[in-house]
């Protein structure tokens, strides 16, 4: 028997979910300086050099014990016989772990003095058991010459991270694995001695937020990544090496999470996945990924945001009718780092999944429009 029923449907009130995913899976390089002539103590006048590391996650990670580095620390030099691996630089770790959201310093020297302030190393290289007893001051990375640092896990023969600069006529990055994309510009010939290349907060960041907030951002392109000095701009030393004594920095970027899956637990919507975008600054083009979930049941909802072995999950998401809502927000838990920042920062390991799939006909043939629950 055929029933007619007749049905009056209301139309769903919807909004949509928006946001920004980065991902932060290991310590990056945050600063490089090849050379300044400042006080060591308690040696008096020298030049030292010094890399500092930041940790983006929410672990600490172990660097090592003196005698058995865990972290890969390696100076690429663009002349012959100047390159410098862990083995040459012999470490003496004064701190063995770089916590959360914290700074790593490693230099020649264990205390210098920087535009008037005296900061301690957290691992340094020269002779003597402590860098202290009759210290050469090595000078490894040279002010004058293209050059690069990597750093990476000797256990897992991992590479964190990598960053060169240029000098007048030669390019880090035609060295096969010297750099991640463009190296980074020459301001005079090399880096110079006074001189600091220093990784930014956010695509945008201005300095007072490079201050502010962890230098975390990587876009895998050095010169996108780093402020450099400049003819007529940025110059000299503006930014303090951080240590891990240093309060931790709460992180807003990361690595652009493409390709990152974002869902909603409502009814209605489906599943989406951040995308490639660019925002120009100073002429060049900044990576940042981008994500929105559209027709999203207005409520009270869970959203996921996984990135291979990374994922985020935010509650209490509140859609409304019509609304385009940006998450983290300040009701949101987690909520945002600062005010407006509907940046979504993944660093916890996955404990949950996504299925995916294809909808096909009887011929094989792709279905569009189907809703998959």
């Amino acid at each position: 028997t055929n029933v007619t029923l007749n049905f009056t449907l209301t139309q769903v009130a919807t909004g949509t979910i928006s946001g920004i995913v980065w991902v932060n899976p290991n310590p990056v390089i945050s600063q490089v300086v090849a050379a300044t002539q400042t006080w060591a103590l308690p040696w008096g006048p020298r030049t030292v050099e010094y890399v500092e590391l930041f940790n983006p996650t929410t672990y600490a990670i172990n660097m090592g014990q003196t005698g058995s580095p865990i972290g890969i620390f390696e100076y690429d030099c663009e002349a012959a016989g100047f390159d410098k691996d862990v083995d040459d630089l012999n470490f003496v770790y004064i701190t063995t772990f770089v916590p959360a959201g914290k700074y790593f310093l490693i230099a020649n020297a264990t205390a210098f003095y920087i535009n008037g302030s005296l900061v301690h190393a957290d691992a340094c290289y020269g002779s003597g058991a402590n860098c202290d007893t009759a210290p050469t001051f090595p000078d490894f990375i040279d002010d004058i010459r293209a050059g690069s640092v990597q750093i990476g896990n000797i256990a897992t023969n991992t590479l964190w991270d990598k960053v060169g600069w240029n000098d007048d006529n030669n390019d880090a990055c035609l060295d096969p694995g010297e750099c991640e994309g463009t190296a980074i510009p020459n301001y005079i010939d090399g880096m110079g001695i006074g001189n600091q290349i220093v990784r930014v907060s956010s695509p945008l960041a201005s300095s007072a937020e490079i201050g502010t907030y962890g230098r975390a951002y990587d876009s895998d392109d050095n010169r996108s990544d780093f402020l450099y000095p400049t003819v007529g701009g940025f110059t000299g030393i503006l930014f303090n090496p951080g240590q891990t004594t240093d309060p931790a920095m709460p992180v807003i970027t990361g690595r652009p999470g493409v390709g990152a899956v974002i869902a909603s637990n409502d009814a209605l919507s489906g599943s989406t996945v951040a995308y490639r975008a660019t925002v120009s600054s100073a002429g060049i083009e900044l990576a940042y990924a981008p994500f929105a979930i559209p027709r999203v049941t207005s409520g009270t909802w869970t959203v996921i945001v996984a990135s291979g072995s990374y994922y985020k999950q935010l509650s209490n998401v509140v859609v409304t009718v019509n609304s385009n809502i940006n998450i983290p927000n300040a009701v949101t838990t987690p909520d945002w780092e600062y005010l407006g920042g509907a940046h979504v920062n993944l660093d916890s390991a996955t404990v949950s999944g996504f299925v995916t799939g294809r909808v096909s006909d009887i011929t094989d043939s792709s279905l569009s429009g189907i809703t998959v629950r």
